[in-house]
């Protein structure tokens, strides 16, 4: 296995020779996502569960739209921007 990719999305593995596990993490993103696998399949399936609820989670925190792309998908030249979202609302403490 040379590498893993899924939906644009790398992966870095390592084999953990004291729990006999692989074990990776999605690389070329500003979060730490995890996952692993006893097999190739099991890792397989893991990593596309991993990016699959990364990108979910993205999706909710910024109001349904997508904004973290792969990192090999980002031009240098291409502009950067920060994106301000308002306070949740249900966080107004009652005294």
């Amino acid at each position: 296995m040379n590498g893993m990719t899924y939906k644009g999305y790398a992966a870095r593995v390592e084999f953990d020779a004291e729990d006999h596990i692989f074990v990776g993490h999605i690389i070329g993103i500003r979060d730490i996502v995890g996952f692993h696998g006893k097999t190739v399949n099991e890792l397989e399936n893991s990593f596309q569960e991993a990016v699959d609820g990364y990108l979910s989670a993205v999706k909710h925190l910024v109001n349904g739209q997508t904004n973290r792309t792969p990192a090999s998908s980002l031009s240098a030249s291409a502009p950067k921007s920060m994106r301000l979202l308002p306070p949740p609302q249900n966080q107004q403490v009652k005294a």
